[in-house]
């Protein structure tokens, strides 16, 4: 079984799937199985353009994602690439990504970049609940049984 931990990857799964000789995990479905599962109703998304562009997180059941606005989504997109060269982003930055899902009456987030992952902590700091995908994904596949990763 192959994981791919990258989200916008997962905006053309299904094509990806079709040419590989092993199976892949989904791991949108795997989130959204859990966010179900949570009840979670709204949940703020900070993602990569591609991502948030390809609705690769779709409105599901009772699940809303909120996506940013447009200015907020340049500069979540500016974060993710600071972060990618190397630059340690500061507690401020995170309070900026956030403060209009704050205004919005959001508490939960997912963290639906690789990257954001990192900060996983000084997201949690802000008094937000955080949805990590990877860690979800990681719980998935200690819960598999064994026969089925083979």
């Amino acid at each position: 079984m192959v994981i791919i931990p990258c989200h916008t990857t997962h905006a053309r799964l299904k094509e990806i799937q079709e040419k590989s000789p092993f199976p892949i995990l989904n791991m949108v479905e795997v989130v959204i199985n859990h966010l179900r599962e949570e009840k979670t109703k709204q949940i703020g998304i900070l993602a990569t353009d591609g991502t948030i562009n390809e609705k690769t997180y779709k409105d599901v059941g009772s699940t809303n994602f909120i996506i940013p606005e447009k200015n907020r989504q340049e500069k979540i997109m500016n974060t993710i690439y600071r972060i990618k060269a190397g630059e340690r982003i500061k507690n401020k930055d995170f309070k900026i990504l956030t403060n209009t899902f704050r205004k919005k009456g959001i508490n939960t987030l997912l963290l639906a970049c690789t990257e954001l992952s990192i900060y996983l902590k000084e997201f949690s700091n802000l008094g937000f609940k955080i949805c990590d995908p990877l860690r979800i994904v990681a719980r998935h596949l200690v819960g598999m049984n064994v026969k089925q990763i083979r």
